[in-house]
């Protein structure tokens, strides 16, 4: 179980790894856009289309790589206080309970969406804006399977911590 917890955590941090790097393309593109627009008075509703793409890509991508360093949103009023057994114990319901089920819903129709982008052919409904949207909305399958995978992940390092073979569940 540790083997497969660790392949997956590594793949995270390699996923979030490059997407940094998106990031760092997002702005420049960005940039880029803000100065055609403002200095030249010129603009492109396919740099818009591929800002909110590019970002797209960084947020359905980073949800794992956000679970596996436990920086995704919660609310700590109690869970702060608890053991990290306690911790162990909330994070195994929760996943098993929300994050699992959300996940394969997720995936499973989030599919038929790209299915039927692909054979339509479907293009952006913008005058002049990018082509084979089905390729973005690729990417939210993917990024919930990899939330998924993680999910996996953090259950087996709940199991771990809860018979005493783990100390702490992020790490």
């Amino acid at each position: 179980m540790q083997k497969f917890i660790s392949f997956i955590q590594n793949l995270q941090n390699i996923i979030g790894k490059y997407l940094s790097w998106l990031t760092t393309v997002l702005v420049l593109v960005v940039a880029f856009d803000v100065c055609r627009r403002y200095l030249f008075n010129k603009t492109s509703v396919a740099f818009l289309e591929l800002e909110w793409y590019i970002f797209s890509i960084i947020f359905l991508l980073g949800m794992g790589f956000a679970l596996r360093h436990d920086e995704h949103v919660r609310v700590d009023v109690f869970y702060a206080r608890f053991s990290e057994i306690q911790k162990a114990w909330v994070n195994l319901f929760g996943t098993l309970f929300f994050l699992v089920p959300l996940s394969i819903l997720c995936i499973y129709h989030s599919i038929t969406y790209v299915k039927v982008s692909y054979f339509l052919g479907e293009n952006s409904a913008n005058p002049n804006g990018l082509p084979y949207t089905f390729l973005i909305k690729m990417i939210i399958p993917i990024g919930f399977f990899l939330l998924l995978l993680q999910g996996l992940a953090l259950m087996g390092a709940c199991y771990l911590v809860i018979l005493k073979k783990k100390e702490k569940i992020f790490d």
